[in-house]
């Protein structure tokens, strides 16, 4: 008995002995982050850096003086030490101030990070439990979560500024009171979108698709007495997505993201020969403000009938903007501000961004939208929607390049030796719009297409679209190629089916195009035996043969040469145009896209 408790004893202290030969497991963290910078490159690294930053600040040190370090700040970063174990572009854009944002899912290796700090003298204070690993991982996703919103939000207020155009159109002068010595000439100011909507409907969706919790995320979450925070976003009648947020904060980043738009609509000033102003410094001048073509959201309120009713809300005047008591916002900060006011029939909360104005019920929604063009998407969500909400509905659909979203009436008032120095009336937008999306395909054109040695120049038109437009890459494609420059220019990414993009310019293709099927026979040219298909290759000069094949040469990846012949009822000769995808920056043949109406 006494050998055998000494046996077991023994046994377990040699399982209590840690054993070095086995490497500890990689705990890795995956954070979204968002960042600008003046190219690409600076903008990824700036992502990743604060990815870096947000997981070193939790789980190693709260001294994070090193992080500025500048012979460390760059190392710190490189995916080939391992601290960066992967990341992911979730969406990148070219502003329109000429700057570059992007939104990444990036996964660092906490255990890799460690040692890095150790290696640089860092006292590691938090290395804990797994369990408080657990903990601060879901600590951390929700300040991750917060970040990146936050940070998203940065980069769509920079598009909403430079997301619209202005016209104004004055009319005749009317006398004031029958007196010829004061006048009002009244003004017609039309907003316009412009293409850049389109950048910031593309951005939001993207990342708020990358952001979102996932359906097993949302389960784990909800068992653990957390709330959550639905979002259901519609750019387009097919780009429709249910986002689930992590706070509150998020939610009300968001919110205020749309009313922002509040400060780019009202962004521009008037100038006449005599004056230069501000509408916002003029308010008992503007006679009214039509705005129902841009609702881009419910919120629940007073609707006149109904104190909880669902309104498709307004950026511009409090409460849907149909009901009496509507107050015009001309600040979009107002709208942080909270007053409860008496009307004189029901107490109303005029401003504010509280999420629970903004989180709907679905059966309430579809009740009284399910008919309605902008908002009856959100039953094409019932699959996915959470405890019956809907939550914040926005709606971008119907909204694209050239629509016309908003008319100021106001009137100028002038005596009549000022009317007498006037010589026209001109608005400019207060923000600059340096945005080179139409000057991608002058740089990209190529001089030689590699399907015809007599191909040259002459065999790609240029054919600009006149607007931007919505494309979806046709369902059951895989990692087509993203290019350069159309036909052989350099790889620079790959799409799949069903994902959207921004279509910002059109080549047209005048000599032929060959697709070869999947299941061709090619014969070499000498021998006559079948020719397996290479995984990768391109094709060269190809030719008509005989009535029946195609002489081309195959050129393999690793640059080697077949002289082959192909059965011409195997090639499909293609004419289409090449895209230009606004937001990876590169060419995709048209053949795989469908045009969004």
């Amino acid at each position: 008995m006494k050998k055998n408790r000494i046996l077991l004893i023994a046994m377990l202290l040699i399982f209590m002995i840690p054993y070095k030969g086995v490497a500890q497991e990689d705990k890795t963290v995956t954070l979204t982050v968002s960042a600008q910078g003046q190219t690409l490159s600076e903008a990824k690294q700036n992502a990743l850096r604060d990815a870096i930053e947000q997981a070193f600040g939790t789980f190693i040190s709260s001294n994070t003086e090193i992080l500025n370090d500048e012979l460390v700040k760059d190392e710190i970063v490189s995916v080939s030490n391992g601290n960066i174990q992967d990341y992911e572009v979730i969406s990148e854009v070219e502003l329109p101030n000429g700057s570059y944002a992007t939104t990444l899912k990036a996964t660092v290796s906490i255990t890799k990070l460690t040692s890095f700090a150790e290696s640089k003298g860092v006292s590691v204070e938090f290395k804990g439990s797994l369990f408080a690993f657990n903990v601060n991982q879901q600590i951390l996703n929700e300040k991750n979560e917060t970040k990146a919103i936050e940070g998203m939000v940065k980069i769509l207020k920079n598009i909403a500024d430079r997301s619209f155009d202005f016209t104004i159109k004055p009319s005749d002068p009317f006398s004031l009171n029958s007196s010829n010595e004061n006048w009002r000439i009244p003004l017609e100011i039309k907003i316009r979108t412009n293409k850049n909507i389109l950048l910031f409907k593309g951005f939001l969706f993207e990342t708020l698709k990358g952001i979102s919790l996932s359906k097993s995320e949302v389960n784990n979450y909800i068992s653990l007495g957390k709330k959550i925070y639905p979002i259901s976003l519609a750019i387009e009648d097919e780009e429709i997505f249910y986002a689930v947020l992590r706070t509150e904060k998020s939610m009300s980043s968001i919110i205020s993201s749309i009313y922002y738009f509040n400060h780019s609509l009202f962004s521009f000033h008037i100038e006449n020969g005599i004056e230069e102003w501000k509408i916002q410094s003029k308010p008992g001048q503007i006679k009214s403000i039509y705005d129902k073509n841009f609702r881009l959201f419910l919120r629940i309120g007073n609707n006149g009938g109904d104190w909880r009713g669902y309104n498709k809300n307004s950026v511009i005047y409090t409460g849907g903007g149909s009901r009496k008591g509507k107050r015009l916002i001309l600040d979009h900060n107002d709208w942080y501000n909270t007053s409860n006011i008496w009307n004189g029939s029901y107490r109303e909360n005029i401003t504010g961004l509280g999420s629970k104005d903004f989180l709907t019920n679905f059966k309430k929604v579809i009740e009284k939208y399910s008919s309605d063009s902008q908002y009856s998407f959100v039953k094409d969500l019932e699959y996915n929607i959470q405890n019956g909400m809907s939550g914040l509905v926005i709606s971008f659909i119907g909204i694209n390049e050239g629509t016309d979203v908003v008319t100021i009436y106001f009137d100028d008032l002038r005596t009549l030796n000022e009317i007498n120095k006037i010589s026209k009336y001109t608005i400019t937008s207060n923000y600059e719009n340096k945005s080179k999306v139409s000057d991608k395909s002058n740089k990209s054109t190529p001089s030689k297409a590699p399907i015809s040695n007599e191909a040259s120049s002459k065999s790609i038109s240029k054919s600009s679209a006149s607007k931007t437009f919505r494309i979806k890459i046709q369902k059951n494609r895989i990692n087509i190629n993203i290019r350069k420059k159309p036909i052989d220019g350099a790889l620079v990414g790959k799409v799949s089916g069903g994902e959207f993009y921004t279509v910002s310019d059109v080549l047209d293709i005048e000599k032929p195009i060959y697709l070869l099927k999947d299941d061709m026979i090619l014969t070499d040219f000498k021998t006559g035996e079948k020719v397996e298909k290479p995984i990768d290759f391109k094709l060269s000069n190809v030719r008509e043969n005989d009535n029946n094949t195609y002489y081309a040469e195959l050129i393999n990846i690793d640059k080697s040469i077949n002289k082959v012949f192909i059965d011409k009822n195997k090639v499909k000769i293609g004419y289409n145009s090449w895209f230009y995808l606004e937001e990876l920056k590169g060419w995709i043949y048209s053949v795989f896209c469908e045009k969004i109406k």
